[in-house]
């Protein structure tokens, strides 16, 4: 056994470091819940009501306020987003008020069943097939298995089974998507000849209607284009998830984007909206008490508290400081984007912020974690910006699918529908821009955009 001594270098992570991180990724409705838990327990922190907010950051939500009133003009999708941002009490009722209407889908449906005549063996079974429907309303479970369950015959499952079937939302308790379709067009006010030829391609051929393959059914079941197109037109219009609108319901998400980017003649004006951030100071009395009490173990607590107090205005500063340094980098590179609108985003990682930034790429992460933008174009989630390269054109330069994509979308747009192009002359199409890819690569993006193939976008 010996002794030695060796030099090395460790990186310790204080509380306050772990503390900033952790505030640091949290959206700002997470951040209002930290702040509000630390004072339930730190009786340092004083909450503010936000109207008792001084005159400066009273001009900052005027500045705000007026900016989003221009976004309102310029994009109406906005406005729902906005619209009670400079109240938040009056926003959160509204929240409460439109999930205290809202019923959830096994509510809708036990009130539908109430007027109807059962058996206490027959609303046994139909609770038991209420409770099992997943969340896009479809019966998933096997008959026999239920049967076995609930100790009645096979027969009285799909018995009770057909009588969900009639309720409303056409389509509910089916057991594929086939059968939810079919129950909905049972119900469509259409002729026989309609509602026979809708239904045999619903059966026979829904996959050709996703390949937009119209003529292959219609030279199939022997009938005119027309028809075809009437009977996927019906299909198209129905709710291949009756459940869906409830299932919305019950995990309504109030999205509140932190970073607001508002165009001002020629150069554009990024905001983060710290009016959402709750808004806390130090408590004068305890921290006046820290000072004078002989008590030694009372003022050994306050002066560990207004420490934690100090630490987390610090740690929000830092979030606030580097959250704007991510935003005006990401529009000042992504500025036909924000000029141009989707289709014009230029490859950025997150190596490329850290670098300009001079800060760690986990830093950048945290920092784009769970936070949206707002601007003229819409809402979008930071990390959307991202967007790994794609080395495409012929100049050497790197450019990216969704902007491959939206090129392929306008050559398409303006070819001869009696003579689409191929996969090899969207290719040569695409060259002609300056951007060369292979023919896969032209199918495989095609694929992911859902542009049909060439017989799936031919007219006959």
């Amino acid at each position: 056994m010996d002794i030695q001594m060796t030099l090395s270098q460790k990186q310790i992570l204080t509380q306050q470091m772990l503390q900033t991180m952790q505030i640091l990724q949290m959206s700002a409705q997470e951040l209002e819940s930290y702040v509000n838990e630390m004072a339930l327990e730190n009786p340092t922190i004083d909450i503010v009501e936000k109207r008792h907010t001084d005159d400066l950051a009273f001009e900052r939500q005027a500045d705000l306020e007026r900016k989003l009133n221009w976004l309102e003009t310029t994009d109406r999708q906005n406005s729902v987003y906005y619209r009670d941002d400079g109240d938040s009490d009056s926003r959160e009722a509204n929240l409460m008020d439109i999930r205290d209407q809202g019923e959830s889908l096994e509510e809708y449906l036990k009130a539908q069943l109430i007027h109807r005549h059962f058996t206490s063996r027959q609303e046994n079974i139909l609770r038991y097939l209420v409770a099992a429907l997943n969340q896009d309303g479809y019966f998933e479970d096997d008959p026999a298995r239920a049967a076995e369950y609930l100790e009645v015959p096979e027969a009285e499952i799909l018995q009770m089974l057909a009588e969900l079937q009639k309720l409303d939302p056409a389509g509910i308790g089916a057991r594929s998507l086939e059968e939810c379709l079919l129950l909905q067009i049972e119900r469509e006010e259409i002729t026989p000849d309609q509602k026979r030829d809708t239904e045999e391609i619903v059966r026979s051929y829904l996959p050709l209607i996703a390949k937009n393959h119209l003529h292959v059914i219609a030279k199939k079941m022997k009938i005119s284009a027309e028809r075809v197109d009437f009977c996927c037109d019906l299909i198209r219009s129905l709710n291949p998830k009756p459940g869906n609108a409830f299932n919305d319901r019950e995990h309504f998400h109030y999205i509140s984007p932190e970073v607001v980017v508002v165009k001002f003649g020629d150069h554009f004006d990024v905001l983060v909206n710290e009016q959402q951030y709750p808004s806390f100071q130090i408590n004068a009395y305890y921290q006046e008490l820290a000072e004078t009490t002989k008590d030694r173990d009372t003022r050994a607590y306050l002066r560990e508290k207004l420490k934690q107090t100090q630490e987390l205005q610090d740690s929000i500063r830092y979030r606030v400081s580097t959250l704007s340094g991510v935003a005006h980098l990401l529009v000042e590179k992504q500025l036909d984007f924000f000029r141009y609108g989707p289709g014009h985003k230029r490859p950025m990682q997150l190596a490329d912020f850290a670098e300009e930034l001079d800060l760690h790429p986990s830093t950048i992460s945290r920092t784009m974690s769970s936070k949206y933008l707002q601007c003229s174009w819409g809402i979008y989630p930071l990390n959307y910006f991202l967007t790994a390269e794609v080395h495409a054109t012929t100049t050497g330069e790197a450019t990216t699918r969704e902007h491959i994509i939206a090129q392929m979308q306008e050559i398409v747009d303006v070819e001869d529908k009696k003579k689409p192009l191929s996969d090899q002359a969207i290719a040569e199409a695409l060259k002609a821009r300056g951007i060369e890819i292979s023919r896969r690569t032209v199918s495989k993006y095609r694929g992911i955009s859902g542009i049909p193939d060439k017989s799936g976008r031919k007219e006959l």
